[in-house]
């Protein structure tokens, strides 16, 4: 069983010294690519973003401080493929997913712009991942965009 230490540390998993002592191995998972697993256990939620954009930064903090498991994946380092943007979409629309008011939005001279459909949707959003509204989840009841505090609380507060 996991015992937590803190909201920022927690006991990843038990490990033996030369001396036969077990040890805890605590890790910060604000600083580790893939965040948080109680007990060993797969966590149920993946949370999807870039690791520098500031919602991303306080959807993974909120969960910490919740001591909710999560899995983190960077989609500017980890990258992203069609199957997966798909999947999104069976729950939300490409128009809910795709961040029209960014600077990337702006700065796309690409003449698909003009005329999306889900297709180019998702060969835009492959091919400029930053895209994508921030955060996506992913967990047992379907896929979510964006991060709101009070909506967090509504569906994770234990």
């Amino acid at each position: 069983m996991t015992t937590w230490l803190s909201p920022l540390f927690h006991c990843d998993r038990t490990m033996k010294t030369d001396d036969a002592k077990q040890i805890d191995i605590l890790y910060h998972p604000l600083s580790t690519p893939c965040s948080g697993t109680l007990s060993g256990e797969t966590a149920t939620m993946k949370l999807f973003g870039i690791k520098n954009c500031d919602t991303v930064k306080k959807a993974r903090r909120w969960l910490d401080d919740h001591q909710i498991a999560y899995q983190f994946h960077d989609f500017r380092t980890d990258g992203l493929d069609p199957s997966t943007i798909q999947r999104w979409l069976n729950d939300v629309s490409w128009e809910q997913l795709m961040n029209k008011r960014g600077t990337t939005w702006r700065k796309l001279d690409d003449p698909r712009k003009d005329q999306l459909d889900t297709a180019a949707a998702i060969e835009l959003m492959v091919a400029h991942p930053t895209l994508i509204k921030r955060p996506v989840i992913e967990d047992n009841s379907g896929v979510w965009v964006g991060f709101n505090e009070s909506d967090f609380q509504a569906r994770y507060a234990k």
